[in-house]
């Protein structure tokens, strides 16, 4: 969606789905807060109301809006519009914001991978609902990334949906046929049988860190000598990239994501 076209009745209605899913017993309590325009206003006017969280990635712009709304079990998930595939293009997506990582050892691991494993959930459960009510969400991008039809494979590790989903898009736009999983065994298993052209990870794939799975391939003989993208977020720390052949941050463009193959190409 382009930015005239975010208009403060758009956003009311998606803030609405989030806090009805978020906060099923206060929703309209939760609503009436959070919101703090009017339903008239559009584009730039609009975006001034939201937390501006706007980055720098390898020398491009991209824009970033937040409403912290947080859910019934976690105060920090967020409502956000932000640009990703191309300049002007704005989506819809929850953040969880909860990237952080523990050591299985510590005694709230297993809480905490609860709670991830809940907002994961919640976050499908709401974008799902604002592609249902044609809200623009990053499931969109399919129809905005005609497939090219070619030989090369790749397999992307992640736990965050329709993320993950416009990823195997845009590299479907470059000729690479991309499967999906949120499983970290699976994703193991599947790139020891297929050898693909590249493997990509998220910061986490289901509980377990990217960096993490991307050193269990670097070790192993019969899958150290294959590509591996890694994709982070502003939370992750730099080194833990040491194992891959090409960095992309999020939020993934056109641009960035032909930077990381020409690396891949030429490493």
């Amino acid at each position: 969606m382009r930015l005239e076209d975010i208009t403060g009745k758009v956003l009311s209605q998606a803030l609405a789905i989030y806090c009805q899913h978020a906060w099923p017993k206060a929703a309209e309590e939760h609503i009436r807060e959070l919101t703090t325009w009017d339903e008239t206003i559009s584009g730039e006017e609009l975006l001034v109301r939201l937390n501006d969280e706007s980055a720098r990635t390898e020398g491009m712009d991209h824009r970033r809006y937040t409403i912290r709304g947080g859910n019934e079990r976690y105060p920090f998930m967020k409502l956000g519009v932000e640009e990703w595939i191309r300049r002007g293009e704005f989506f819809l997506y929850v953040a969880t914001h909860d990237e952080m990582e523990l050591p299985e050892d510590d005694p709230d691991y297993g809480a905490w991978q609860k709670l991830r494993h809940q907002n994961a959930k919640l976050k499908r459960k709401i974008e799902a609902a604002w592609n249902a009510a044609g809200l623009p969400t990053l499931k969109d991008t399919k129809t905005m990334c005609p497939f090219t039809p070619g030989e090369k494979i790749a397999i992307i590790g992640e736990n965050t949906g329709y993320e993950a989903e416009t990823l195997a898009a845009m590299l479907g736009e470059q000729g690479y046929n991309a499967t999906i999983t949120a499983s970290a065994d699976y994703f193991l298993k599947q790139v020891r049988k297929c050898h693909p052209d590249i493997a990509v990870l998220n910061s986490f794939v289901g509980e377990v860190p990217g960096h993490v799975i991307a050193e269990t391939l670097r070790k192993d003989a019969e899958t150290s000598g294959i590509p591996i993208m890694l994709i982070i977020s502003p939370f992750d720390r730099l080194d833990h990239s040491m194992e891959a052949t090409a960095v992309l941050a999020k939020p993934v463009t056109t641009e960035g994501l032909k930077q990381a193959l020409n690396r891949i190409r030429e490493a």
